[in-house]
């Protein structure tokens, strides 16, 4: 009923009531979209969040002077009575009375507490919000007075709203709902108040009647307790019926206690793994079910299904008994029935010799899974005399019937159930030479091993095989870092400095890794170059200028471009064409601001990076243009990117920049340049650094010996 009305929740339909705890209404809201939103706003911190609070109860003793002679809470005495409590003193009286409280036994039983001449009195755990409201009620003597306060404030994990602070949510749909009074409307606030995560877990019991349950959703997970109708020590749960659930929701449930035991089946709506029942007992015992599309799912138990025969052959599986058991065939014959499950795997018909009067049949029965095997050994000597031994459909020979494994003429049965039992015999073959030489003749000869090292088994389009060479072109060089110059090829020889790496697979050359443009010393106009790597930024900034030397150095045109002087690879690993290593290439150096204080990162973009067919490396600039009918107009858009600066000017800061009209607000770092930058200037790209990357194919009029020592050149 609370459910049905829940889903009217916000309708339109009559009022919405706020009451607290005990239901005493705070607040009254139309029952439409607005008054769900401001019910919904109040009511979000009413679920309990502790597993208990204690109820509590007072008593302050105010003047006077006299003894305490009983002392109730709902009726019982929490004190022995046979003593009155007294003491010298309001306080001493208030700690005489906690020591009587706390040294007595009452059902239910309290504690006791002491600030000053209060005396705060707990009722013990477990009786969450159903005593709230008990009187308390002292007996004195003499001229004492006191207040007191009855028990209250106790809350219970089980109160779907805290039992101090919580706010319950009615509703009443009839169009004719009043303000100011809840008659007629119902409680939804189970459905409609949120459990946040540190809420307590709310297990709740309930008895099955007629083999079902009612259970009531809590929230996306719900736990329960099952009791059995009537204590009984065992009942049967078929179904559930469930109130408020979504499909998703998570339901657990235990037995009581394992005196009474529950089996849930799956004659209702319960449906568990492999249909396997499932049997409450201990706390330890606890199955999950999922709630999908009006049925409960199992999706887990504990403890889980035992690893018998009989739970793998529920789940579908073949497993067999293990183990053997023997059989003798007597002369009057029969069937004998093997049930996969219940008898063993391996069957031996062993016994005395016999000689047969009527004919048996050996043969599977039962409820069989696909795969079920037995195995069956012949090992008697049975003389069939016109009669039979059929084995899973298979008649025995008379030499197989009365030979024993000894004697090599016995042999196996091996009976499979594959749709049907069907049975494969397998002959004992020892001491037997089991060649087909009619098939023997179409196999080839042996072709034995290979005259010399290193040939490879071959064959053709007909089967016909042989060895040849392996081939010699397989090479795989590994990885090298390319060499400084030695005079013919290679690179700047800046120390500290690592240069890229090579490699030879077969016969395509991988190169990756990053190129330094040599950096020559400012004095020497090109000629000198400027190491180690660590002395590029600091101290020497102010060096810009291209190396130009035979030894790794770079030949500038005035145009805009720049080629290594030499080879940086040996002839034998050129590319057979020029190759772009890439397009747009951007590059970067580092130095020190004019104080040396500060790192200045310079950066250009290279126009085109190239390999040529001679091994040498060409750079050229974005401002390689045709300019023979006058200065070329620089409106590359990658401009933008590239330092150019004269000395002394200041660094701008691009820390705030922000990309839009009126926004360019490019700051002064209060930097400067340490020298002139011009990143389109290729005689100044000394000390710029970019990635080389590339990969292409040797000639093929290289040979493998060539090309093997031309790397161990480099």
């Amino acid at each position: 009923m609370s459910f049905t009305k829940a889903t009217k929740y916000g309708t339109g339909l009559g009022k919405i009531y706020l009451t607290t705890f005990t239901n005493n209404i705070i607040a009254t809201y139309d029952n439409n979209k607005k008054g769900k939103e401001m019910a919904n706003q109040v009511i979000l911190a009413s679920s309990p969040v502790i597993g208990e609070t204690l109820a509590l109860a007072t008593i302050t003793y105010t003047v006077g002077a006299g003894t305490v002679t009983d002392l109730t809470i709902g009726g019982t005495s929490i004190f022995d009575t046979g003593t009155p409590i007294s003491g010298a003193s309001l306080s001493a009286l208030a700690t005489n009375t906690a020591t009587a409280i706390n040294s007595y036994t009452s059902s239910p039983n309290y504690t006791a507490q002491v600030l000053g001449n209060t005396v705060y009195i707990f009722i013990t755990a477990g009786f969450g919000s159903s005593l709230n409201g008990s009187t308390v009620v002292a007996t004195v003597t003499g001229t004492l007075e006191f207040t007191k306060t009855d028990l209250d404030g106790g809350t219970s994990s089980q109160d779907v709203v805290d039992a101090q602070t919580g706010i319950k949510v009615w509703i009443n749909d009839d169009v004719a709902a009043q303000f100011g009074t809840i008659v007629g409307a119902t409680d939804i606030s189970s459905f409609v108040v949120r459990k946040p995560f540190n809420s307590p877990t709310d297990i709740r019991s309930y008895t099955i009647s007629g083999g079902s349950i009612n259970i009531e959703r809590k929230g996306s997970i719900t736990e329960v307790q099952i009791d059995t109708e009537g204590a009984l020590s065992t009942d049967t749960l078929t179904d559930i019926i469930a109130v408020g659930f979504s499909n998703g929701d998570t339901l657990i449930l235990r037995g009581v206690n394992g005196a009474r035991a529950t089996t849930i089946t799956t004659a209702g709506n319960i449906n568990l793994a492999n249909s396997a029942n499932f049997v409450t007992g201990g706390n330890e015992s606890v199955i999950v079910l999922q709630f999908i599309g009006g049925d409960f799912w199992e999706i887990s138990r504990s403890p889980g299904l035992p690893l018998t025969v009989a739970a793998f052959r529920s789940a579908n599986f073949p497993q067999e008994v293990l183990g053997s058991k023997d059989i003798e065939l007597t002369a009057g014959g029969g069937t004998i029935n093997l049930e996969p499950g219940v008898d063993e795997k391996y069957i031996r018909i062993t016994g005395s010799a016999v000689t047969l009067t009527s004919s048996w049949t050996i043969q599977g029965t039962g409820t069989p899974k696909e795969g079920d095997t037995f195995i069956v050994y012949v090992d008697q000597q049975i003389t069939l005399d016109g009669n039979n031994v059929t084995i899973f459909g298979i008649p025995l020979t008379s030499l197989q019937a009365s030979s024993t494994q000894a004697s090599g003429n016995k042999c196996v049965v091996i009976g499979e159930y594959v749709v049907t039992w069907r049975g494969t015999l397998i002959a004992n073959s020892r001491n037997r030479d089991l060649v087909d030489t009619t098939q023997l003749a179409t196999k080839e000869d042996d072709l034995g091993n290979p005259l010399v090292n290193g040939y490879i088994l071959s064959s053709d389009t007909l089967g016909v095989r042989t060895w040849i060479p392996y081939d010699q072109d397989s090479y795989d060089s590994g990885w090298k870092v390319m060499n400084a110059h030695n005079g013919t090829f290679g690179l700047a020889a800046v120390e500290g400095w690592t240069n890229p790496s090579i490699r030879v697979i077969n016969r395509v050359v991988f190169i990756t890794g990053q190129f330094l443009i040599p950096l020559s010393t400012s004095a020497s106009m090109g000629n000198l170059l400027r190491t180690p790597w660590s002395s590029y930024q600091n101290p020497f900034n102010v060096d810009t200028q291209t190396y130009l030397a035979t030894t790794g150095g770079f030949s500038v045109d005035p145009n805009g471009s720049a080629i290594s002087q030499t080879p940086i690879l040996p002839t034998a690993l050129m590319p057979t064409q020029s190759l772009i290593v890439g397009r747009n290439v951007f590059a970067q150096r580092n130095i020190l601001d004019t104080g040396n204080t500060h790192v200045i990162v310079l950066n250009t973009i290279f126009n085109q990076v190239r390999l040529q067919t001679d091994g040498r490396l060409l750079i050229i600039s974005q401002f390689d243009v045709n300019d023979s009918i006058g200065t070329a107009i620089v409106n590359f858009p990658a401009q933008q990117f590239i330092t150019v600066a004269d000395s002394g000017a200041n660094v701008p800061s691009y820390s705030t920049y922000k990309q839009q009209i009126g926004g360019f607000a490019v700051t002064d770092s209060t930097k400067t340049y340490p020298a002139a930058i011009n990143g389109m200037d290729v005689s100044k790209w000394g000390g710029y650094i970019f990635n080389l990357n590339i990969s292409y194919p040797i000639s093929s009029s290289v040979s493998r010996d060539d090309i093997i020592a031309a790397f161990d050149s480099i």
